[in-house]
């Protein structure tokens, strides 16, 4: 977490951050991954001013659940950058092939 946050923090990231909502850093994570993780997808499934709902797929046993988790503490970081200090990681339910994460953000 600390390393995602230095690098958000920035002063590019850090206002870039600040002035978009909690559901667009949640979708932008998803185009984001879209551009560095070929072979797998990152799905918002749910996006609400109080949590998000992500599924990872990949296949079968690339990411182990710490590789998951670490993925989702990135979203995490950015939310908390942008002034959302309560966001946490929530329950993570992982699969050979799929995993899902909730992120509480307030």
């Amino acid at each position: 977490m600390r390393v995602n946050r230095q690098l958000l923090g920035s002063p590019l990231y850090r206002t870039l951050f600040r002035v978009v909502t909690p559901q667009r850093i949640v979708r932008l994570s998803q185009m984001a991954w879209a551009r560095f993780h070929q072979g797998s997808t990152l799905t918002c499934e749910r996006a609400t001013s109080t949590e998000a709902l992500f599924t990872f797929a990949y296949p079968a046993f690339l990411f182990s659940p710490v590789i998951v988790r670490a993925f989702a503490t990135a979203t995490v970081a950015g939310l908390r950058v942008g002034g959302h200090e309560s966001a946490a990681l929530g329950e993570v339910a992982y699969g050979a092939e799929r995993a899902q994460v909730e992120i509480r953000i307030s």
